[in-house]
């Protein structure tokens, strides 16, 4: 089993997710899984789920059309992933950070101030541990 996490982007904007694709893979040595919707997140989980391969960390757009990111992390959780989830977002507010928090996402960045740093301190809490026989 690989230690490197699987990481999965939720960003309805392209651009967004191709940056954010890109920091991931060179932190990470492994390009991430997309989506651009929260039903498309959902599916993924689910594939990932019936496949045993779950997602160790999920970067979650806040401000998306039709489900939003808080929502999103809702439905996450209630479909059973137990993984990382950190909002990254453009919209960065005190009463946003609280509401994110309050739908249960661990982190809260401004995306458009992502740095690579950021990314593998996200991996390194993302990543899966090792078990000992």
């Amino acid at each position: 089993m690989s230690n490197k996490p699987r990481v999965l982007i939720v960003d309805d904007n392209e651009d967004m997710r191709n940056i954010l694709a890109c920091l991931v893979q060179s932190a990470n040595g492994e390009a991430p899984s997309h989506a651009v919707s929260a039903a498309e997140a959902l599916a993924h989980i689910e594939f990932a789920r019936r496949e045993g391969r779950q997602f160790d960390l999920i970067l979650l757009d806040i401000k998306m059309p039709g489900v939003n990111g808080n929502d999103a992390a809702i439905a996450l959780k209630k479909a059973g992933y137990t993984g990382l989830i950190a909002a990254c977002t453009a919209a960065v507010s005190g009463v946003g950070r609280r509401q994110a928090l309050e739908a249960g996402i661990g982190c809260y960045f401004d995306k458009l101030n992502m740095r690579r740093e950021t990314i593998l301190a996200l991996l390194d809490q993302a990543r899966p541990k090792a078990v000992l026989p």
